[in-house]
């Protein structure tokens, strides 16, 4: 049997797969797992139940998804050292040092005076709006809070639904996005080398326009590019630096002359 039977190859330049997978315990003691599978801008997600007696469950409720969300959301906060809804009040007994109520010193039994906040509070003051920590703190503040109401499952489905088609919108304005950004460098690439040949046309036209005027003042240095190339530098990049191009050298300018020559732009002798 080969060794390599049951191992995919990939080939080069491919989009490497990607994939995840999440456990936790709702509500109810059973355990959820969830599994995500992505290449590119391509998803696949999978989620299952099972009861504490190993039996697969029926397909999540819209509740127990907005929980395994927010089970989540708190999992990403936690690992990364940001408050969450597990530490719900914080305490501050001098208005700037912040921990959670839970850690309570004997400062509280002296009497001193103490400002509290909600973790969703502290999250704000320490994070910076549009950033992932503030984003996944947004929503699940949101979710914290209605998931309090109680609502039906049927309205629970349509906000999920909602929540889904945002995703998928947002998803696809990424990649019309980065779709169009890749036609225009397609095009600006095709475009480049026809660019520079005109700009390099015009580039020795020019010369030769200043080598031409040069040459009937000094009819000696006629067919001399070094020499011309050198007394003709300052007019040269006085002009093509009015074009907003970049200053050539003499060396450069006497190429030019050079092809004017042999292009028969110039009559050197």
């Amino acid at each position: 049997m080969s060794r390599t039977k049951g191992k995919r190859r990939v080939a080069r330049g491919e989009i490497p797969l990607e994939s995840q997978l999440n456990m936790f315990q709702d509500s109810q003691g059973n355990l959820v797992f969830s599994a995500s599978i992505q290449r590119g801008f391509v998803s696949i997600e999978l989620s299952e139940g099972v009861s504490p007696r190993g039996r697969l469950l029926p397909s999540m409720s819209p509740k127990n998804q907005l929980l395994q969300l927010a089970f989540l959301l708190r999992a990403c906060l936690q690992r990364d050292g940001y408050p969450t809804d597990l530490q719900y009040v914080w305490i501050s007994y001098d208005g700037k040092s912040w921990k959670p109520d839970d850690e309570r010193s004997d400062e509280s039994e002296r009497g001193e005076s103490a400002t509290l906040r909600s973790w969703y509070e502290q999250l704000i003051s320490t994070t910076e709006p549009l950033s992932s920590p503030r984003l996944r703190g947004d929503l699940l503040n949101v979710l914290d809070q209605l998931l309090r109401r109680d609502l039906p499952p049927d309205l629970l489905q349509d906000i999920i639904n909602v929540m889904q088609t945002y995703k998928r919108l947002c998803l696809a304005g990424e990649v019309n996005r980065l779709a169009l950004r890749g036609r225009e460098t397609e095009k600006s690439l095709a475009a480049g080398p026809k660019e520079r040949g005109r700009r390099s046309a015009e580039t020795l036209v020019l010369i030769c326009k200043h080598a031409e005027e040069y040459w009937r003042r000094k009819a000696a240095m006629r067919g001399n590019k070094t020499i011309t190339a050198e007394e003709i530098a300052a007019d040269v990049n006085t002009e093509i630096q009015s074009l907003g191009r970049k200053v050539l050298r003499p060396k450069t300018i006497a190429d030019y002359i050079s092809k004017g020559n042999s292009g028969q732009l110039l009559q050197p002798g």
